[in-house]
C-alpha cells in the first residue's frame, strides 16, 4: 500500500488496510464499502482525488492479479482432480463457468456504456482526471514495482504458510500439496460474494477438499476455522476500532 501511494506512512497504511478490511468483512459485496472508507480517510489526510484513484487502481491491481492467479490454479486443480471436485458441495462445471463469464462480460459492457455516456457529458473534465490518475499510477509503478511485486507474492505465501501452521497445530497432518491446493481453492471460494468474505461457503468447501486429501473431518474443520479466525474474523474488531478512532478524530477536527 505504501508503494501504491508515495508518501503514505506505515501507520496510515495499517489504518487503511485494517479499517477497509474490517468494513468489507461484515457486508456482502463489502469491498466497495471498504474502498469508500479508504477514500474518506485519504481525503481527510490531504490526498487529491487523482492520487486516491491511482492508489486504488494500483493496489487493487496487485491484489487482483495475485488472487485471480491463485484462484485459477485452484480451479484447475478442482477440475482435474475428481476426488477433490466430488467432495465439494457444488461442482464447477463448464456451464457454471460460462454463465459466470457471461455475467462478468455483461457487467463490463454496462460499466463501459456508463463511462462512455458520462464521458460525452463531461469529456474534458473526465479526460483531465484520467490523465492525472494514470500519471500518478505510472509514477507509483515505476518507482515501486519491485516492492509491489514482493508484496503481491509475499502476502499469499504467508497466508498459505499460516494455513499450514493452523492445520499442523490441530494435528491434521496435511501434506504440502494438500495445503497448497486447499489455499488456492480458498482464494477461489472467497470470490463468491454470497456472504461477507464467503463465510460458510469458504469453510465448507475447504474442509471438503482437505477431507478428500485424507484429513479427518474434525481436524480439517478445526484447522480451517482457526485459519479463518486469523485471516478473516480478527480483522473485523481491529478494523472497527481503527474506523471508529478515525471517525472520532474527524469529528474533533470539525468541531
Amino acid at each position: 500500500l505504501r508503494r501504491s501511494l508515495p508518501g503514505l506512512s506505515q501507520r496510515r497504511a495499517w489504518a487503511l488496510n485494517l479499517g477497509g478490511s474490517g468494513v468489507s468483512n461484515v457486508l456482502p459485496f463489502g469491498g466497495a464499502a471498504g474502498i469508500g472508507l479508504n477514500y474518506a480517510m485519504l481525503r481527510s489526510w490531504g490526498y487529491s482525488r487523482s492520487q486516491i484513484s491511482a492508489y486504488t487502481a494500483v493496489s487493487n491491481l496487485v491484489v487482483t492479479v495475485a488472487k485471480v492467479a491463485i484462484a485459477a490454479t485452484g480451479l484447475v486443480a478442482l477440475l482435474t482432480m475428481p476426488a477433490v471436485a466430488g467432495a465439494l458441495p457444488w461442482r464447477p462445471t463448464a456451464g457454471t463457468l460460462a454463465a459466470a463469464g457471461a455475467v462478468s462480460a455483461a457487467l463490463v459492457a454496462a460499466t463501459a456504456a456508463l463511462v462512455v455516456r458520462h464521458r460525452r457529458r463531461h469529456s474534458s473534465r473526465l479526460a483531465h482526471a484520467l490523465r492525472s490518475m494514470w500519471q500518478h499510477a505510472g509514477n507509483a509503478l515505476r518507482r515501486g514495482w519491485h516492492l509491489l511485486t514482493i508484496g503481491g507474492i509475499g502476502y499469499p505465501v504467508l497466508q498459505a504458510l499460516l494455513l499450514w501452521l493452523c492445520l499442523s497445530a490441530v494435528g491434521a497432518g496435511a501434506s504440502v500439496v494438500a495445503v497448497l491446493v486447499t489455499y488456492a481453492a480458498e482464494r477461489l471460494l472467497t470470490l463468491v460474494p454470497l456472504t461477507p468474505g464467503g463465510v460458510g461457503v469458504v469453510e465448507t468447501g475447504t474442509v471438503a477438499i482437505l477431507v478428500a486429501f485424507g484429513v479427518s473431518p474434525a481436524a480439517a474443520a478445526a484447522g480451517v476455522i482457526l485459519f479463518r479466525v486469523f485471516s478473516f474474523l480478527i480483522e473485523i474488531p481491529i478494523g472497527g476500532l481503527i474506523a471508529m478512532a478515525w471517525f472520532a478524530g474527524r469529528r474533533r477536527q470539525q468541531s
